[in-house]
């Protein structure tokens, strides 16, 4: 081969393989990082989220890792036609792992007033939720902050440990917690069943 020709595909080659896949990351990393990316990005996780609890849901930050788990910070939970203020978890880690979903909460905050209507969100949208809907997972807390009316008093809960599983006879969720106000030796534990196959259906705590 003539050494013009070599010559040639050597910068051609350097071209194709190295500054082109340069050219390409720095443009995917500018995209990604510019601040109308970043926006509609957030705007699309507060949509999910919102459409899949029915709340409004606020978020200050998302980040997304190469092995799909989601991190988000600021979250803000708030009724859609008051916009009270429900619950705030400062940091939320989340994604799939062995086929269930796991979810790390960092210092939840919940509005007492208002603890009725996670319960409802729990009921309505899991334990009630379609077959075909049915998700498996494990949400962990190491600490719950449950406020007052007024902020005046809190009741803080530790070791906050939820699993949803899919029964034969329906979805199950347990529920396990200690209350630092009491001296525990062992977490309060309580389950919830929807039982499908009742008629009607009919859902029981334990």
């Amino acid at each position: 081969m003539h050494d013009r020709t070599q010559r040639l595909l050597c910068r051609w080659g350097f071209l194709l393989f190295c500054v082109a896949p340069t050219l390409a990351v720095a443009v995917c990393i500018s995209v990604v990082r510019s601040p109308a990316y970043v926006a509609a990005h957030r705007a699309a996780c507060e949509r999910r989220l919102s459409d899949a609890l029915g709340l409004n849901v606020s978020v200050g930050q998302v980040r997304e890792s190469l092995q799909g788990v989601t991190q988000i910070e600021q979250v803000v939970l708030a009724e859609p036609e008051t916009g009270a203020v429900i619950g705030r978890i400062r940091h939320l880690e989340f994604g799939r792992q062995d086929g269930q979903w796991v979810v790390l909460a960092s210092q939840p905050e919940i509005e007492g007033e208002h603890i009725w209507r996670l319960w409802e969100l729990l009921h309505e949208r899991v334990l009630r939720g379609r077959a075909a809907d049915a998700l498996d997972g494990l949400f962990y807390a190491g600490e719950i902050t449950i406020r007052q009316a007024g902020g005046q008093s809190a009741t803080t809960l530790t070791d906050v440990r939820s699993l949803l599983r899919t029964t034969e006879a329906g979805p199950q969720a347990t529920i396990e917690f200690r209350d630092v106000a009491l001296q525990m030796s062992e977490p309060a534990q309580l389950r919830i069943t929807r039982n499908r196959q009742a008629q009607p259906p009919a859902t029981r705590w334990e």
